[in-house]
């Protein structure tokens, strides 16, 4: 929320100039648009002048065939009017729309090249309001917005030059309201400003808040919080009650001294001009020109109070957007040697290797923040063979993980795969010689299959069924409704977590990956699950080089090297029954899990 609180300018010079880069691709719609805004002006300004000349030139005189013929021409350039502000506005509207479409599509393609790091400092909600809401607060700017101000600037400039050409003295008579006038919006820009930060920083805390309650709904009822969650929101709902009064309190004043100021005018039209038309130095017909105009005139100012708020919106908005946009990707492909596995990366242009699937840490050290979460690690892990990793919650076993995957970088220290420091590999490579099942599965909203083959169109539903044989769910699948067609929904909600593990467990081994990661993967579940994971995890480390973070110590009994960490550094190697027998760490731990 504190980026709510910033005073976001009206218009930023720098914002707009970058924002502008996406439109040069639809210039041509631009320049088309600009000449149709011409024509278009140049028809509304003009109508004013033909009722001056119907005035001055037939009605007067009563000459009906002359009123007729500006009659029909008044008719004509308003449909031709119609339709040229069909086109200027399409036109514009398109290349709004095609540019924001650019620019949603950059920020969802710098997103996925985002590290991980980033994600841990930024709420997924916000994330999803760059790409959704602020984008379309700048296509709202677009389409109305820039298509109105560019409009109306004309419209302005070309009454201004139609005054002074018909009469100057009172052209310049009827300006005495402009200095009010730039006073008042002066003002005006001032106080919405102050209003409009103070309704988003209020925005901001209903729509935290709201987020917080419906996710934590069960707690809430619960723990029997719902009257005190609901005085809280009252508070919250009033504060933003009173700054949307603010605004409106605004808004009001102003849009009553436009009326004010525009009536003055007309006042003082009506009364030099009547002066003029009575002792006959102006003609009737140049007095209803000018009171024309001079409506005219008020109506973009009345305008600009509206469009204000879509303003400001579209300034913040812009200014996220290009914060994120600002955000530092990851560079995969710098000075990097490509693994490859038969049948997977064709036609690179990288240097190629095939892996061999040995793992070494090296004096690795890594923090997150300011303590060592690893301090000075030091192990290798064979080809083929399985190491289990062990300890308290908090020793550093999950960051293991994240530093071979090459989510985080180590401060200290490399990591080898077949001798090479895998800061030289390419990360998707990397990545996808790498089978991880997390502590915590996510499922897609979509099939059961594609979930497992993750929407790869090469694997076969044939294949997805033979690889959830070898860990377990096929019969868990069967008993759906539709099977492996049976929509899982966004998150998994219908599949219970011993379920979604043994998805994961097939998701890894259908890639066929040269090196396996188990997070914990028995961590939430119930003793029957955990009977059928022991028996999935035996087929998926087999013939592979593994590593098993551990919280079940009963599920690695058989694991030939068990490695003890304790606050981020390694105190114990050994089987489980050496382990047992040096009655350390390991043997602490053992003793209160089953004791």
């Amino acid at each position: 929320m504190e980026e709510e609180k910033k005073l976001t300018k009206t218009y930023d010079i720098r914002l707009l100039k970058r924002l502008g880069k996406y439109l040069v691709k639809y210039k041509k719609f631009l320049i088309v648009s600009t000449l149709l805004v011409l024509i278009s002006m140049g028809i509304e300004i003009s109508l004013p002048y033909l009722t001056k000349l119907a005035i001055d030139n037939y009605i007067i005189v009563k000459d009906i065939e002359g009123v007729k013929r500006i009659a029909f021409l008044f008719i004509s350039l308003l449909i031709l009017s119609t339709l040229v502000s069909y086109g200027y506005i399409y036109a514009v509207a398109y290349a709004g729309q095609s540019a924001m479409r650019d620019l949603r599509m950059e920020v969802f393609s710098h997103l996925q090249k985002l590290p991980i790091s980033f994600f841990d400092k930024n709420p997924v909600g916000r994330l999803v309001t760059r790409t959704a809401n602020d984008v379309n607060r700048l296509t709202d700017f677009f389409t109305e917005v820039v298509v109105g101000f560019f409009r109306d600037g004309f419209l302005l400039i070309g009454i201004i030059v139609m005054m002074l050409r018909l009469s100057p003295r009172l052209a310049f008579i009827s300006f005495i309201v402009i200095p009010p006038l730039a006073f008042a919006v002066s003002i005006f820009r001032i106080k919405i400003r102050k209003a409009f930060r103070k309704l988003r920083v209020a925005l901001a805390k209903i729509n935290a808040y709201l987020n917080e309650n419906i996710t934590g709904m069960k707690e809430t009822q619960l723990f029997n919080r719902e009257d005190l969650n609901y005085k809280e929101f009252r508070d919250i709902n009033f504060t933003h009650y009173r700054a949307n009064m603010d605004q409106v309190v605004v808004f009001g004043v102003f849009m009553a001294i436009v009326p004010l100021l525009a009536a003055a005018g007309t006042a003082i039209i009506l009364f030099y001009g009547g002066y003029g038309v009575i002792g006959n130095v102006m003609s009737l017909g140049v007095l209803v020109a000018f009171l024309s105009y001079i409506g005219m005139f008020f109506r973009p100012i009345h305008e600009l109070a509206q469009k204000f708020d879509i303003m400001q919106g579209a300034m913040a908005a812009c200014e996220r957007i290009f914060l994120l946009l600002d955000e530092k990707s990851e560079d995969r492909k710098s000075q990097c040697l490509e693994l490859t596995r038969k049948g997977f990366i064709k036609g690179s242009r990288l240097n190629s290797k095939t892996i061999h699937e040995d793992i070494e840490f090296r004096n690795v050290w890594f923090k997150y923040n300011k303590e060592w979460v690893l301090k000075d690690v030091s192990f290798k892990v064979e080809k083929g063979e399985t190491v289990a990793i062990v300890g308290p919650t908090g020793a550093g076993k999950t960051s293991l993980a994240s530093l071979l995957l090459r989510f985080y970088e180590p401060q200290k220290g490399t990591i080898f795969a077949d001798g090479v420091d895998i800061r030289n590999i390419d990360k998707l490579s990397l990545r996808s010689n790498i089978g991880f099942v997390m502590q915590s599965t996510f499922l897609f909203g979509g099939s059961v299959k594609d979930n497992i083959r993750l929407w790869n169109p090469e694997i076969s539903k044939e294949k997805v069924k033979e690889i959830s044989l070898q860990v377990n769910i096929d019969k868990f699948i069967k008993r759906l409704p539709q099977g492996y067609e049976t929509d899982v929904k966004e998150r998994g909600i219908a599949v219970s977590e011993g379920e979604k593990q043994l998805i994961s467990f097939a998701r890894a081994l259908i890639f066929n990956p040269s090196i396996i990661i188990l997070d914990e993967a028995t961590s939430s579940i119930d003793t029957d699950t955990e009977i059928l994971i022991q028996d999935a995890t035996k087929r998926l480390v087999a013939g592979r080089t593994s590593i098993v973070i551990a919280h079940r110590l009963s599920t690695i009994k058989d694991v030939k090297r068990i490695i003890v960490l304790h606050k981020g550094e390694i105190v114990e190697q050994g089987t489980h029954s050496e382990l047992l027998d040096k009655k350390g760490l390991y043997y602490a731990l053992y003793r209160l899990q089953y004791r």
